[in-house]
């Protein structure tokens, strides 16, 4: 029998859907570790090994590869299940490439933290913005070219409706080159991070006092 995923035309399921489906079946029969920190969101976050670098606390990574904010928004029971003492939230820059509007990833972003102030009313969110990116590096795929749009969409991050509770980290600026695009030493291919762009990001959240 075949399944029937598009995932690279259907703007209501990630680039990864039966990964994601593999993600959160093991999720569900996970223990419950109530985290110091949940770090949610795609692949970007994903990759960031977030239990290594945040040594001393408990830390659930929630990132799956190729996710989409309408999917995050369908997973969040197994968030709100662990029951983290913060959360730190990105997404966005798949939906781009499915073509999904700026409007519904704002959406379905305000939704995402509506649905946990409302089911974790005493727990910190931290809503990242998403991060530039870099047409110039070899193998950058064309679809993730979405800098102009990436810059609206955290502009408009910042002016939440007013029942939203939660902190925003401008993480876009820092980092940007003088051409107003993802630092080149610190990703692998335009999109993702390497090891470097990892450690100016956990720099970030530990000079901002959040980790």
């Amino acid at each position: 029998m075949t399944n029937s995923y598009d995932p690279l035309n259907d703007k209501t399921i990630g680039f990864c859907p039966e990964y994601y489906d593999e993600m959160v079946a093991n999720w569900s029969e996970s223990k419950v570790l109530k985290p110091d920190y949940l770090f949610l969101g795609d692949s970007i976050t994903e990759q960031g090994n977030w239990p290594e670098r945040v040594k001393g606390s408990t830390v659930v990574n929630h990132g799956i590869k190729g996710d989409i904010s309408i999917s995050v928004l369908r997973r969040l029971d197994e968030t709100i299940r662990q029951q983290p003492k913060t959360i730190l939230l990105m997404i966005g820059t798949n939906d781009l490439a499915k073509g999904i509007s700026e409007n519904e990833v704002i959406e379905n972003t305000f939704e995402i933290i509506r649905q946990l102030n409302h089911s974790l009313p005493e727990t910190p969110i931290f809503l990242q913005s998403i991060l530039p990116v870099n047409n110039t590096i070899p193998d950058f795929e064309a679809r993730f070219d979405n800098a102009e749009v990436i810059q609206n969409i955290n502009r408009e991050l910042v002016r939440p409706p007013s029942e939203l509770t939660f902190n925003y980290l401008d993480l876009h600026d820092d980092f940007l080159d003088e051409d107003n695009k993802l630092i080149s030493a610190f990703t692998t291919d335009g999109l993702h991070l390497n090891e470097k762009g990892y450690e100016h990001w956990m720099g970030i959240l530990i000079d901002e006092r959040i980790i």
